[in-house]
């Protein structure tokens, strides 16, 4: 899947094996799109981003890749994200002190923390 920039999918076939493709493009404001490549590249500008950054899936995703200690960054609805602290713990284990309750107590993403970092378990709910 091709994402190019929230608006628009298109399903064909083509390509040289005579397979199908998927192409989705995605429409973005310009400011999102300029917080996300600047964040992708890196992640500490998240620390003083505006809320509405702090807010944005996309975005903080793409700063917790780099260094999960940023989901500490990332608004309240995005530290209860289970894809989002996923990424985050993966990264950095010990990022699971800035998920929430629930998702501190969550089998799953425990184990995904303590896989990366073993002290991880001291942040588990």
């Amino acid at each position: 899947i091709l994402r190019a920039g929230l608006t628009t999918t298109t399903t064909g076939t083509g390509g040289s094996g005579g397979g199908g493709f998927d192409l989705s493009l995605v429409r973005r404001i310009p400011e999102q799109a300029e917080w996300l490549a600047e964040v992708a590249v890196d992640w500490k500008l998240l620390r003083k981003a505006p809320g509405w950054v702090k807010g944005d899936a996309e975005i903080v995703t793409a700063a917790v890749r780099q260094n999960g200690y940023t989901l500490q960054f990332a608004s309240d609805d995005l530290r209860a994200d289970r894809g989002v602290v996923s990424v985050a713990v993966k990264q950095n284990g010990r990022a699971l002190w800035f998920a929430t309750d629930e998702l501190r107590a969550d089998r799953d993403i425990v184990w995904s923390a303590v896989q990366q970092n073993v002290r991880a378990w001291r942040f588990a709910a």
